[in-house]
């Protein structure tokens, strides 16, 4: 079996050879006047976008996913042919510096996964076994916000997307190469509108700090928010769009909604915001005229949302004051933005179609976070998940400011991105290391779980007694009693768990597993119970403290199979109770 970091470049070029031809012709066939490299960051999120969304309307219409995914991928690969464009070289030296620099941020989060294997549990866990259920024939339901259930309407054109190379690759190397993929284009895309408008100077800049600077767009991998990053890399995909071709729009927005839905608002306020400034900007000899007119309508809009809104004290706000440690750690994670001011004083000036750009994204997410924070746009997101929304502008406007700098010494421009490179990508490093110590799935259950998958798994139960167990269906294949956001499908159920945490041996949990039939019957118990009982996941407030479990499994009643840091027993359902 190939090494995990080597098979995880393999699976890395692959889903980028196969999203770029999926997406290539449309977006080289729409988008004459861009670049080349606008054109390949656009192919890549149009081939995300086609490629989810073939998959899920062939898991609409009952046939496995990549009936719909494969016809979309050999359709592009074949018209692909037909734009040379594609295959040439045509890229100048801030382009292949921003190549470079791509692969030195998926180098980084490839070795990262490769070196902590997974999150012991949480989204990670829950995401990799939506694909594994894809995988297995299972019934994926998809729908959109508020039509069905929660499990129905969550968002799953990731999982889909992620499905179709599970045919390949193993579920576990696709949710540790996929992420840091698709988190590695949203950068190549902001630079990429910046030298579409005009700002040559400030885009590689701009990449840098988007990519490795700002802890919230990597932050992403470490709180496993997959569909988000994939969303948000379609919402800047579509300001691009709306830059250079907006034929393209429909297919991102339609990809956006059924990625994360959230983050239609988000683009939907950026654009209504930004339409607006360039409203007011082509008319501003009437506002002049009628000077109160804009006073008077805002002062309206307070007011409507005063008087008709349930507002209250802004919490979050308040809680970051009155908390020294949430201060602090959001001070380490935005003090990049204190260039970024500058960069906005520079704006407020030049006010450029860049400038205006990233101002109307700056208002519109600080006025969502605010509006959040009191109370009046509670079935968005909650206030800190709106305020990550400005790295983005944030991130040209330091770049702004750099660029200025740097004008002043123009041979020293290298210098100043390499020491911002490298002061960025050091300070990733250290936050994604930090949390890995705190949550990276141990090497004693990565070792066992890898192990069940090698044994011969058919039709066999697995009861997992902590969430560190629920990785065994995505790795091994094996369904579990107590999994992670999908529905079980088990002959038992989670008091049998809390019976065999608190007894293993008890009549009622060897009655409660003889009832299950002939149905092989295994129990995991993580290294993490057995070492650390009453542990607290650090940062996922729906994970469970870690029980203290009973290990006498009596040898009557289990045989031991894996006992090597983790544990793992088999039911014996013809002993004698």
């Amino acid at each position: 079996m190939l090494p995990d970091l080597l098979l995880n470049i393999i699976c890395t070029l692959a889903v980028v050879a196969g999203t770029l031809l999926a997406g290539a012709p449309l977006a080289f066939g729409l988008v004459r006047s861009a670049r080349p490299m606008t054109k390949l960051a656009l192919s890549f999120a149009a081939g995300y976008a086609l490629l989810s969304l073939a998959g899920i309307l062939a898991g609409v219409l009952g046939a496995a996913p990549w009936m719909g995914e494969l016809p979309v991928l050999l359709a592009g690969t074949v018209l692909s042919l037909r734009y040379r464009e594609i295959f040439t070289r045509d890229f100048d030296r801030l382009d292949l510096a921003v190549g470079c620099l791509s692969v030195i941020y998926v180098g980084i989060g490839l070795v990262f996964f490769s070196a902590i294997t997974m999150w012991m549990a949480g989204d990670a866990v829950a995401h990799a076994s939506v694909i594994r259920m894809l995988l297995d024939g299972g019934e994926v339901p998809v729908s959109l916000y508020p039509f069905g259930s929660y499990w129905d309407y969550y968002p799953k054109g990731f999982h889909f997307f992620s499905a179709f190379w599970g045919g390949v690759f193993p579920v576990l190397n696709l949710v540790q190469t996929i992420p840091v993929l698709v988190t590695a284009v949203t950068p190549v895309l902001v630079y990429s509108a910046v030298r579409e408008l005009g700002r040559r100077e400030v885009a590689v800049f701009a990449f840098i700090f988007a990519g490795f600077c700002f802890p919230a767009h990597y932050m992403y991998l470490i709180w496993a928010g997959y569909p988000s990053a994939a969303a948000e890399m379609l919402l800047v995909a579509a300001v691009l769009a709306v830059v250079v071709e907006r034929r393209l729009l429909p297919l991102l927005v339609l990809g956006m909604a059924f990625t994360h839905t959230r983050y239609l608002a988000y683009l939907a306020v950026i654009l209504a915001v930004w339409l607006g400034i360039e409203y007011l900007r082509g008319h501003a000899a009437a506002l002049r005229r009628y000077p109160l007119v804009l006073p008077l309508l805002v002062a309206a809009a307070v007011a409507a949302v005063v008087l008709f809104a349930p507002v209250h004290e802004p919490a979050f706000l308040l809680s970051l004051a009155g908390s020294k440690a949430l201060a602090a750690e959001y001070v380490a994670q935005w003090f990049w933005a204190l260039l970024s001011v500058f960069g906005f004083v520079v704006a407020l000036y030049n006010r450029d179609r860049l400038d205006r750009l990233c101002i109307a994204w700056t208002v519109a997410i600080a006025g969502m976070f605010v509006f959040s924070d009191i109370g009046v746009l509670d079935f968005v997101a909650t206030p800190n998940r709106v305020l990550t929304q400005l790295y983005v502008p944030f991130s040209i406007f330091g770049a702004a400011a750099l660029a200025a700098m740097a004008a002043a010494l123009p041979k020293a421009r290298p210098v100043f991105a390499l020491v911002l490179v490298f002061a960025g990508a050091a300070a990733m490093a250290v936050v994604l290391f930090t949390y890995a110590g705190a949550w990276a799935l141990p090497p004693e259950d990565s070792a066992a779980i890898k192990w069940l998958s090698e044994q011969n798994t058919t039709d066999m139960v697995c009861i997992n007694l902590d969430e560190t167990g629920a990785w065994v269906y995505p790795i091994a294949g094996v369904p579990v009693v107590r999994p992670r956001l999908v529905p079980g499908d088990t002959p038992y159920n989670y008091k049998t768990i809390q019976q065999m945490i608190r007894d293993p041996n008890s009549a009622k949990t060897l009655a409660a597993l003889r009832e299950a039939g002939d149905v092989p019957t295994v129990v995991y118990v993580s290294n993490i119970s057995l070492s650390r009982p009453g542990y607290v996941p650090p940062f996922s407030e729906y994970s469970r403290v870690y029980p203290k479990i009973n290990p006498d499994f009596d040898p009557v009643n289990y045989e031991t199979l894996y006992e090597d840091g983790a544990k793992i027993y088999m039911f014996r359902a013809e002993a004698e109770g």
